[in-house]
């Protein structure tokens, strides 16, 4: 009786393996190639100083400084824009903030506008290329004359503003952070598994595999995905354990396609120092500042100015 129990086990090992590798490989197919697209922007024409610095690895990036209006600044403000868009993005979301006494540094990723010599080609996915991006342009803003190294912000929208997140915990002097469409790549995975998991299993199945199945497969995945981009990509939950002082706005569609609305609750849940969650209902994804533009800009002014008066 042994010997069918060995054969019906090894039968099922076999299976389960197989289910394993082609079903990752899937869902790596399509997290790969699902495109998360900015939305149109719009060039206002709003002078500042073009800057040119280097990412903490040593890639040459650049980046405008633009003063505030009027009066001596309160604060400066780091911005990181979306896959897509670009340095000048910040005046679609946050350029308001210079009439209220703070300065705007934004600049672009590395990827943004390639050169022939640059080989790099940007996913949507936060990676540590935008990672050591971001810091490179906390430490050029710290290090000018004209800035209060120890009054900054961060303001990122969707892949910028989950790169924001990842480096709290290692930028001093970062008092605020506003954050528009932020996800977790990890829970971004796990729910394209669900997504997807009716192509393999009827939908009564699908709907009930088990919390630990779909991490066990989102960790696949993402080994998966990291080996075919040559790539690290950020743990947000990881980094999120080591910021226990920096205060976080989320800020998140209602009506988002890209990344599920349900998982800005789940990454609220997730931050241990003082936060606020705002779920705008007619939004999709980075299209709060759209409908709601009036209270987008009192709240993103009020939440600043409370940390960084």
């Amino acid at each position: 009786m042994i010997w069918p129990c060995v054969a019906a086990g090894a039968a099922l090992a076999a299976y389960a393996y197989y289910f394993t590798v082609h079903y990752v490989r899937l869902i790596t197919n399509i997290f790969l190639n699902s495109t998360i697209s900015a939305p149109p922007q719009n060039r206002w024409g709003i002078a500042g100083e073009v800057v040119k610095f280097l990412s903490l690895d040593g890639v040459g990036l650049k980046g405008v400084f633009v003063p505030c209006r009027s009066g001596d600044p309160k604060g400066t403000v780091v911005f990181a824009h979306e896959v897509g868009a670009g340095l000048n993005s910040y005046e679609r979301y946050c350029a308001f903030l210079l009439d209220e006494g703070y300065q705007i540094f934004s600049f672009d990723f590395r990827g943004q506008h390639a050169g022939e010599n640059e080989h790099y080609n940007p996913t949507q996915w936060a990676s540590e290329n935008e990672y050591y991006d971001l810091l490179g342009a906390i430490a050029c803003v710290q290090g000018r004359d004209d800035v209060d190294p120890d009054r900054i912000a961060l303001f990122g929208v969707s892949r910028g503003a989950t790169t924001c997140l990842c480096v709290l915990g290692r930028c001093h002097g970062v008092k605020a952070v506003v954050c528009d469409g932020a996800f977790s790549t990890m829970a971004t995975m796990g729910s394209y598994i669900r997504r997807w998991a009716p192509i393999y299993f009827p939908r009564w199945i699908a709907e009930r595999l088990p919390g630990w199945l779909i991490v066990y497969l989102s960790f696949l995945g993402l080994r998966s995905a990291q080996r075919r981009l040559g790539l690290r990509l950020l743990s947000l939950e990881w980094s999120l354990r080591r910021n226990t002082g920096v205060p976080v706005f989320i800020i998140h569609g209602k009506k988002d396609r890209y990344i599920e609305p349900r998982l800005a609750p789940w990454l609220y849940d997730r931050i241990r120092a003082s936060k606020e969650l705002w779920i705008v209902d007619s939004a999709r994804h980075n299209e709060a500042v759209r409908h709601a533009p009036e209270e987008y800009r009192r709240r993103v002014v009020a939440f600043i100015r409370e940390y960084m008066p």
